[in-house]
């Protein structure tokens, strides 16, 4: 199962096959010409969880053969000021987050990151409805207890379709 995305707020720049830093990255045109460059925000308050989401990201742009920046936040309003800064265009939040609710914080990221994608963790099914997220605004609402490979596939699928309308 999924672990949460808490934490310090970090920014680790991943490649599909290591994890470079950001100045290496923006060095590097050669590459970005030929690779996507996928912002990501991992949320969650559990810094064990944060870590199982990281490399989730890693085997997903692995994958996809993209290059991927990766920041945290481990609280709402962290979370928000990295999305306004950062304009992921993948938000994985694990909800609820400390000074917010969920749907708050899945409905304020949607007004001010309209386009990125969002996929909501949830610790179990019985705690909220998860439709409540999805007319917050959320793409995808997920549950950690879900088998590993179907939530990769979802995210795998999300940042697709991103590609897709770039």
């Amino acid at each position: 199962s999924v672990g949460g995305c808490g934490g310090a707020l970090q920014t680790h720049a991943l490649t599909s096959a290591a994890v470079t830093s950001a100045a290496a990255l923006s060095t590097n045109r050669h590459a970005r010409e030929f690779t996507a460059m996928i912002n990501v925000l991992i949320a969650d308050s559990h810094p064990v969880e944060r870590r199982t989401l990281l490399t989730m990201v890693e085997r997903l742009v692995e994958r996809l053969g993209d290059e991927c920046v990766v920041a945290f936040g481990d609280n709402a309003i962290t979370t928000f000021r990295k999305a306004k800064r950062l304009q992921p265009d993948l938000i994985l939040l694990c909800a609820p987050l400390p000074f917010a609710t969920g749907v708050q914080t899945v409905a304020a990221l949607r007004e001010h990151i309209p386009n990125a994608k969002l996929a909501i963790l949830l610790d179990d099914k019985d705690s909220v409805d998860p439709d409540r997220y999805s007319n917050a605004g959320a793409d995808v609402v997920l549950l950690k207890c879900d088998n590993t490979v179907e939530i990769e596939a979802s995210l795998q699928t999300l940042l697709r379709s991103d590609r897709q309308r770039r």
